[in-house]
């Protein structure tokens, strides 16, 4: 079967738009703030002294009320957490939706950090904390030492930060029931290299990835070898100045170098044994003055996983729909024609292992 372009007839949607109350074209400002839900009736009825029957009284079900509210709050904070890894105390931190069932077992969202950045920087940028409220699923954001993962470009014998990750999946499984058959990751620039790695050290524990501005690390790539297929959903600018979208040196050759898009892409598709032809289409250009279009393209497998490229012509070493965290003459610009953070979750959902 032919590739089919969104430009031509019977042209398929985007590939997130096909998902029950997807909202993956808003912009971050459309999405709606959370709403709590409503207190649940008591397990049993209370006496009604204005009454003098069984029923809940205008008093219990007030303090219920505020019990829960106070409740959810604390709950809904992100909180910094520590584990011990290869003798080394590592931290994270952890946010955990408003009012889940303590027995329930939710998603797990890890979310790597760039080079240079933390922990905090990350959940700021990405904003997946506010998006966990709402959709119910862990959030959480590793912190690298020295503010940098040992990806693949330049190996640190010293770090094992594949050995934290996997520990911390299992430390998440426990405290907080994190489901194992939906455990995803996704990362910026240095994080989102990682995030190539980490799938295929731990292919059989992660469902899916989703890197936005970084690729396949050199020399790791020439043993790229997953265990199991992983799902995929590559974010890349094609005026990327850091992480090129055509591979090379990293940061102006400081920062050893990745392989071509095309290149990773490959990988993954022969890992995954996807078929060889795919959809494409664009995403509409909701913000002409973004100075970016977002070409997609989607091949499908088999085994039920997928590997997706969002192409962003004109977008640079940013997070889409994210803050221009510097000027564009140094890391390009931020494409506003989605929400990078709302797509990802979107590809997630769809994607359990």
């Amino acid at each position: 079967m032919k590739g089919r372009n969104s430009q031509g007839n019977g042209a398929p949607s985007p590939p997130h738009s096909r998902l029950p109350g997807s909202a993956a074209l808003r912009c971050r400002n459309d999405v709606p703030s959370r709403q709590e839900c409503p207190p649940p009736l008591p397990p049993r009825p209370l006496f009604n002294h204005h009454k003098g029957a069984l029923g809940p009284s205008p008093w219990s079900l007030q303090i219920l009320t505020f019990l829960l509210i106070t409740s959810s709050s604390i709950r809904a904070e992100t909180q910094k957490e520590q584990i011990v890894s290869c003798s080394r105390t590592r931290s994270y931190r952890v946010h955990v939706p408003p009012l889940g069932p303590s027995t329930k077992k939710l998603p797990l969202v890890l979310v790597f950090h760039g080079g240079g950045d933390s922990a905090v920087g990350i959940e700021k940028l990405t904003k997946f904390s506010a998006l966990a409220d709402r959709e119910g699923f862990l959030a959480v954001y590793p912190e690298a030492v020295n503010h940098h993962w040992n990806d693949g470009r330049k190996p640190n014998p010293g770090i094992d930060d594949v050995a934290f990750a996997g520990e911390l999946i299992q430390v998440m499984r426990i405290r907080y029931h994190a489901d194992p058959s939906r455990i995803y990751a996704t990362g910026f620039s240095n994080g989102a290299i990682f995030c190539h790695l980490l799938a295929e050290k731990l292919s059989g524990q992660i469902a899916a990835i989703a890197p936005v501005s970084g690729g396949i690390a050199e020399p790791f790539a020439s043993g790229f070898k997953p265990k199991h297929p992983v799902s995929v959903f590559i974010i890349h600018g094609t005026s990327d100045p850091i992480v090129k979208y055509d591979g090379g040196a990293v940061d102006h050759g400081l920062g050893g170098k990745t392989v071509p898009t095309s290149r990773a892409l490959g990988l993954w598709l022969a890992a995954d044994a996807c078929g060889k032809t795919p959809e494409s289409g664009w995403l509409p250009d909701r913000v002409p003055d973004d100075h970016c279009r977002v070409q997609w393209v989607r091949w499908k497998s088999w085994r039920g996983t997928e590997v997706l490229n969002y192409r962003i012509e004109g977008g640079g070493h940013t997070w889409p729909g994210g803050k221009q965290y510097a000027p564009a003459f140094l890391v390009g610009w931020v494409c506003e024609d989605f929400d990078a953070t709302q797509v990802i979750w979107e590809f997630f959902k769809g994607h359990p292992q």
